[in-house]
């Protein structure tokens, strides 16, 4: 009987180990800004994902709330670009700026180019996800 015990909480103490929720640290910058520009207009469209997970329109309507474990997620990924900066624009291009107080990156390419890191074009995508749907 004893040895029934001791074999369920050695079970329990695994199995809450082995289950427990990660925590992350919270993103320290205060948004990255992003979005294309350029053309025969010269119009440039941006959006800035804030702190508090709100997805903001150049106007600063909030055009969608997100949640805090995914906005983080995103923030932490911008923040891991602080140190990269890329300055390629043409004709058409994209950007990504993070930015932390004083200190910011900024990536602009064009829709050509291939230099670009992959880490900044796959966080661009993911930003560009969570922009609401046109409806038409």
């Amino acid at each position: 009987m004893a040895t029934l015990r001791y074999a369920t909480l050695l079970l329990g103490l695994v199995l809450s180990l082995c289950c427990g929720t990660a925590t992350f640290p919270d993103p320290t910058i205060d948004y990255i800004e992003f979005g294309t520009g350029g053309g025969f207009s010269g119009v440039v469209t941006s959006y800035r994902l804030l702190r508090d997970g709100a997805l903001v329109d150049q106007k600063g309507k909030t055009l969608v709330q997100l949640p805090r474990a995914e906005a983080n997620n995103l923030l932490l990924r911008g923040e891991a670009l602080l140190s990269y900066s890329y300055e390629h624009p043409d004709n058409m291009y994209k950007f990504v700026h993070v930015v932390r107080g004083d200190e910011h990156a900024r990536m602009v390419w064009s829709l050509a180019d291939r230099d670009i890191k992959p880490e900044v074009v796959s966080l661009l995508e993911m930003l560009e996800q969570k922009l609401p749907r046109e409806r038409g």
